[in-house]
């Protein structure tokens, strides 16, 4: 079973707002759709996402809702320990 949690290869949480707010170019947005449609846990981010930020006219990203920030960082930190415990148990 895949892990549930964010991937090297996942865009970033201001990627994902622009792309909620239609705000994207075209090539980017395209890519952000078709990484949306094959991830979990970017389609349950970007759901978190749409309801916790407000619409803004304006193009700049609307900052990280704190407690997924604090969630996100924790799961990076976490994924970081196992990493490098497995590197450890390779060399």
């Amino acid at each position: 079973m895949p892990r549930f949690g964010k991937r090297h290869d996942c865009p970033s949480s201001e990627v994902l707002c622009a792309h909620g707010a239609g705000a994207l170019p075209p090539l980017p947005g395209l890519a952000a759709a078709a990484h949306l449609r094959s991830c979990d846990f970017c389609g349950a981010e970007s759901r978190l996402l749409a309801r916790s930020v407000e619409p803004r006219a304006a193009t700049p990203a609307p900052e990280m809702p704190l407690a997924l920030r604090l969630f996100a960082e924790s799961r990076l930190a976490e994924m970081n320990a196992v990493a490098a415990y497995k590197n450890l148990r390779a060399a």
